[in-house]
């Protein structure tokens, strides 16, 4: 190999290992905005439930915190405000304070805002294949505010064949999508298996009458 040769070889050595630094640099720095922006969610969640917590209806148009038929199994109080149903069990539910107790990471919960009648004997969902070790729900995007990927939680709708948002975003979901829809809430992201995307995972439920 002539000198020029030799250079030109070590020059395009030296390019690729830059790029692989460039490259882990911006994963890690990646997963660090995510890990960020999953703990940012987690306490936009918790500060919508105090919220909810402090909603009543009186004839100054203030809402009445609405009760489900059913109590927290971690607390044993009867739920209010939003209702969190396991998909993956037949009968488990927690409330908004009790979110967070110990259960099985591989399930995902429904976020139930309005009372609906669900057969307690019924598994809603099939089992949900995750990514190991990561926080960003690659090729999603939040489909009311465009950002993709969706870093952090992802709430897909139960009812509808493709329809996602953030966490930021589902805050004001009430307002922004059909109220009789359930979303699911994930915090990893699964595989896009056979009859998971591109269709609705939920039945469509009645609304209690006491609410």
């Amino acid at each position: 190999m002539t000198n020029n040769e030799i250079e030109l070889a070590h020059l395009k050595m030296e390019n690729d290992r830059l790029r692989n630094e460039c490259a882990k640099s911006y994963q890690e720095k990646e997963d660090g905005m995510s890990l960020n922006y999953t703990l940012s969610e987690q306490v936009k969640d918790l500060q919508e439930e105090v919220n909810s917590l402090k909603m009543r209806r009186n004839v100054d148009d203030f809402e009445e915190l609405v009760k489900h038929s059913c109590t927290c199994d971690s607390c044993g109080a009867t739920i209010s405000g939003i209702r969190y149903k396991c998909g993956h069990c037949a009968d488990f539910d927690l409330c908004g304070f009790c979110i967070g107790a110990n259960h099985d990471d591989n399930h995902a919960f429904l976020k139930i805002r309005s009372p609906v009648h669900i057969d307690s004997n019924v598994v809603l969902l099939s089992p949900f294949r995750h990514y190991p070790s990561s926080l960003i729900h690659s090729g999603i995007y939040c489909d009311i505010c465009g950002k993709s990927p969706i870093c952090g939680i992802r709430y897909k709708c139960g009812n509808c064949r493709d329809f996602d948002v953030c966490g930021k975003c589902e805050v004001n979901i009430s307002k922004l999508h059909d109220k009789s829809h359930i979303f699911i809430k994930l915090n990893r992201p699964v595989y896009p298996d056979i009859g998971f995307e591109n269709t609705p995972l939920l039945p469509n439920f009645t609304l209690s009458i006491n609410f």
